[in-house]
C-alpha cells in the first residue's frame, strides 16, 4: 500500500503537451534520489478539452490522490480562480505554473518560472546576476508568458531599463530598426529604478487581486482583469463580462 506521504503522484497539464520532456526529466531526478515518483501528462488536446477544464481536472486529480501538478499553456491564467492560495510570485505576475494538493484538498499555486531564471542566471553568467550595474539596460527577446517571468526576475535582480521585443528574435531587427532615429528604445516601457517595477506587480509581491472581500480565490470569486471570464458549465460555455460573478451553472 502506498500513501500521499509515501509515494508522489504528480503531472502536467497543458495543450499538446504528450511529447513534453518534463515528465522523463522529473521521474529520472526523482530515482536519483529514492523517490518512489510517477509524473503523468493530462494533455487538453488528446482529450479533446481546452482551458477551462483545468479546475475541473484539478478537482478530480486530488479525489484521485494526486500530490501535485504542474501547469502550462493555455491553463496559467484561468486556474488561478480556483486556487485557495497563491504565492506573491504566483500574484506578481497573474499566472501559475505549478499547483500543490494539499492534505486537506486545497489547492496551493506558485510561479517558479522567475525563481528558475534567476538560478540559471546565477549558475550560467554570476558575473551578470550578482552585478545590477550589468543590469541596467536589458533587451528581451519575447513577451508571452514566459518573459513576462523572466521581466519580472530581472526586476528583482535589479534592473533598470527593461525593453521586450514582441514576436522573439525573428521580430528584433525589424523593432530595433523601428525605434532607430527617434532617440528612444524600441518597444517596451523602462520600468522603474532600484530594483525596478515588476510587470502586473509593484515589485513586491502584490499584483493583480483576485477574488472579492479579500477571501481566497474560487467558486463564487470575482474575476479581474480585461478579458472575459470564460468557463465550462454542464453541456455549454459562457463568456460572462469582465467582472462577472462565477458560479456552478451560471456566471452573471
Amino acid at each position: 500500500m502506498s500513501l500521499r506521504t509515501e509515494s508522489f503522484l504528480v503531472g502536467l497539464i497543458g495543450d499538446g503537451i504528450t511529447s513534453s520532456l518534463t515528465p522523463p526529466m522529473h521521474e529520472a531526478e526523482a530515482d536519483a534520489h529514492g523517490m518512489r515518483y510517477l509524473y503523468r501528462p493530462v494533455d487538453l488536446d488528446a482529450l479533446n478539452l481546452d482551458g477551462a477544464s483545468a479546475p475541473a481536472l484539478l478537482d478530480a486529480a486530488a479525489l484521485l490522490g494526486f500530490n501535485a501538478f504542474n501547469i502550462t499553456h493555455p491553463c496559467k491564467q484561468s486556474v488561478m480562480e480556483h486556487l485557495h492560495e497563491l504565492s506573491d510570485a504566483a500574484r506578481a505576475l497573474g499566472a501559475v505554473n505549478c499547483v500543490v494538493i494539499r492534505e486537506d484538498g486545497t489547492f496551493y499555486g506558485d510561479n517558479t518560472d522567475y525563481s528558475g531564471f534567476i538560478a540559471g542566471l546565477k549558475r550560467s553568467l554570476p558575473q551578470v546576476a550578482e552585478d545590477p550595474a550589468c543590469l541596467e539596460h536589458v533587451v528581451q527577446l519575447g513577451a508571452g508568458g514566459a518573459g513576462s517571468a523572466t521581466a519580472y526576475a530581472l526586476c528583482r535582480l535589479g534592473a533598470v531599463g527593461l525593453c521586450p521585443l514582441r514576436g522573439g528574435a525573428a521580430a528584433a531587427p525589424r523593432q530595433a530598426g523601428a525605434g532607430r532615429g527617434r532617440g528612444r528604445a524600441p518597444a517596451g516601457p523602462r520600468l522603474g529604478g532600484g530594483g525596478g517595477r515588476a510587470p502586473g506587480g509593484d515589485g513586491g509581491g502584490a499584483g493583480r487581486r483576485l477574488g472579492s472581500g479579500g477571501g481566497p480565490p474560487g467558486r463564487g470569486a470575482r474575476v479581474g482583469g480585461g478579458e472575459p471570464h470564460r468557463h465550462r458549465t454542464a453541456r455549454r460555455r459562457c463568456g460572462a463580462r469582465p467582472g462577472a460573478r462565477h458560479q456552478r451553472g451560471a456566471c452573471r
